[in-house]
């Protein structure tokens, strides 16, 4: 069974709104096939929320130790954290260094989303189009993207080669 970590929580004030989002997907996820638990984020630390317990996660290889003794790894992250350290790469970018495989988007993807006034030149070389208000929330993927920003730039396509962050 896979050890699945959903990351939430976070440093914004939408703490409360992404734990309410994990813990949908945690309701939803097949406890047959996966072991899931959420880890809370905050600015003491990852804490797992695991058989009535609370864990401080290793951030140097995703493990706990839990009451039985039993240590804990984590094998697969779901960052459901909106802002920072989620929302905006941060933590994807060291899941990305670290190795740990994840179901989201790039931490490239994530930072380029989340600022505010990155999307919107990148929508106007593109074949994309969005509403001024709405691009600098709109994501899409870098496998979307790039190809086109390369052919305005003069590149070929086949120039970019996107490593998947996800199993």
């Amino acid at each position: 069974m896979l050890n699945v970590g959903i990351f939430c929580g976070g440093y914004s004030s939408e703490y409360e709104i992404s734990l309410k989002s994990a813990n949908m997907i945690l309701s939803n996820l097949d406890r047959k096939e996966y072991n899931a638990f959420l880890v809370e984020v905050d600015k003491k630390g990852w804490f797992a929320q695991y058989k009535g317990g609370s864990f401080e996660v290793s951030p140097q290889d995703f493990s706990f130790v839990d009451d039985e003794g039993d240590r804990v790894v984590i094998e697969l992250g779901h960052v459901y954290i909106h802002g920072n350290p989620g929302e905006n790469g941060k933590l994807q970018a060291y899941f990305e260094m670290k190795e740990l495989p994840f179901v989201n988007s790039s931490a490239l993807s994530s930072e380029l989303s989340f600022d505010i006034t990155f999307p919107s030149p990148l929508m106007s070389v593109s074949q994309f189009t969005a509403h001024p208000k709405s691009a600098s929330r709109m994501s899409i993927s870098e496998t979307e993207m790039m190809p086109s920003l390369f052919k305005s730039a003069g590149h070929a396509q086949d120039s970019y080669s996107h490593k998947p962050s996800s199993i």
